[in-house]
């Protein structure tokens, strides 16, 4: 697995596919194998994705200083260096949407396309979960509050996905102490006013049963990201991208192809 220098510590990433490079960075307390197979592999088929575990998830070391966005966006940043890459489509869900907010405003030359999934800008426009759910996905992890991730009839049909995930997941475990300092950057971001400085063509994604994180933070973004457009995976909860992994893909990969450079 090839790693990217980033400031203190390595960055592992994985690369699958081929065709215009697109970016994925995942949620809290996930690394980035928790995609999925059945959302990648058509993904896969049309572009090189690059799959990144942020610093102190999956096989990357944590690091020392403080744990921010803005850091993980020069972890994401430092990805495409290590690939010789100037720019990339981007994709990020939750935490990682955050990531790709932040990438998109400080370095906006980086990101061809940008798709924002199941996420917030923060401050003072950001609906918030309820306080409870935080504090449990705090304690237990992804897995620990999987009844939030997807809708209980997808969980009642497909445990057989999620138990997969779930110990991809225990085989490099997420240290508690890494999950708060996760917490605490989401908390503590708030990109809500630089939103109209994302110059990327930008899709929204969310799906419309999301408790963790409420549609209405989607529909914040497409009004305030210029020329945005939403797309809604109906039925589906946080993890649209589990629950609908064809749709959500298909969406996805219409949006940015149109976007992709001409092959010469």
């Amino acid at each position: 697995m090839p790693y990217a220098r980033a400031d203190d510590t390595e960055i592992q990433y994985e690369v699958r596919g081929n065709g215009p490079p697109l970016l994925l960075l995942m949620g809290m307390g996930a690394a980035g194998d928790m995609w999925g197979d059945a959302f990648l592999a058509p993904l896969a088929a049309r572009f090189q994705l690059l799959l990144p575990d942020h610093r102190g998830t999956g096989r990357s070391a944590r690091g020392g200083g403080i744990y921010t966005i803005a850091r993980l966006a020069a972890d994401a940043a430092a990805v495409l260096d290590a690939e010789g890459m100037l720019a990339a489509h981007v994709l990020g869900v939750s935490m990682g949407g955050m990531v790709a907010i932040e990438l998109a405003i400080s370095r906006p030359s980086r990101v061809r396309g940008l798709v924002l999934g199941c996420t917030s800008a923060g401050g003072p426009l950001a609906e918030p979960p309820r306080r409870s759910t935080m504090e449990a996905l705090g304690r237990q992890g992804l897995f620990g509050v999987s009844q939030l991730l997807v809708t209980q009839d997808y969980a009642a049909k497909r445990t057989g996905l999620l138990t997969r995930l779930a110990v991809r997941a225990m085989a490099h475990p997420v240290p508690p102490k890494v999950l708060a300092e996760q917490l605490a950057a989401i908390a503590h971001f708030d990109a809500s006013a630089r939103l109209r400085e994302i110059v990327a063509p930008t899709l929204v994604v969310t799906g419309d049963k999301d408790l963790l994180m409420p549609p209405e933070n989607s529909r914040v973004l497409a009004r305030a990201i210029r020329g945005a457009r939403g797309v809604i995976v109906r039925n589906t909860a946080h993890c649209f991208f589990w629950e609908a992994p064809e749709r959500a893909a298909t969406a996805v990969a219409d949006f940015l192809t149109p976007l992709s450079p001409v092959p010469v």
